[in-house]
């Protein structure tokens, strides 16, 4: 689907499954926004895009949860259009063109099998996964996080 042009009216569900109902021929186009994804809709020639009850284009957070919709209303004809992406830039090589990098492999490996070690040697009894997984989502809710959620009665 072309993504110039001229706006488009805007579609919400209501007219989408209006359409699917009746056998209408849709082709969809799922394009990445950050990420999210939106769904742009093609009928008869014209685009559309979908949107929330006040407007905003739909946001699905997922492609399988945009293609699942999809497939619910029997919309087969989909294309994912992913944007052009940027290639990283060259990283800093020394005269020799081996890498710059402040990271030190050795002294990393011998403080990872260091501490393996140490796990190895301790007797003390492990803390059940269930204790561990309950102190963290008191943590949370306690600051207030961004995943957290209300306790369960």
């Amino acid at each position: 689907m072309d993504n110039t042009g001229s706006p488009t009216p805007p579609l919400d569900e209501p007219t989408l499954c209006a359409w699917a109902k009746a056998g209408e021929k849709l082709r969809a186009e799922a394009l990445p926004h950050g990420r999210h994804w939106h769904l742009w809709i093609e009928r008869q020639g014209q685009r559309h895009c979908l949107t929330t009850p006040s407007g905003a284009p739909r946001v699905f957070r997922t492609l399988e949860t945009l293609a699942r919709r999809l497939l619910e209303l029997n919309v087969v004809d989909l294309t994912i259009t992913h944007p052009p992406t940027v290639a990283a830039p060259p990283r800093a090589r020394t005269a020799s063109g081996t890498r710059l990098s402040s990271f030190n492999q050795e002294a990393w490996d011998a403080w990872f099998k260091q501490q393996i070690l140490i796990a190895l040697e301790d007797d003390s009894p492990g803390i059940d996964y269930r204790e561990v997984s309950k102190e963290a989502q008191d943590r949370i809710r306690k600051i207030g996080g961004q995943h957290a959620r209300p306790k369960k009665c």
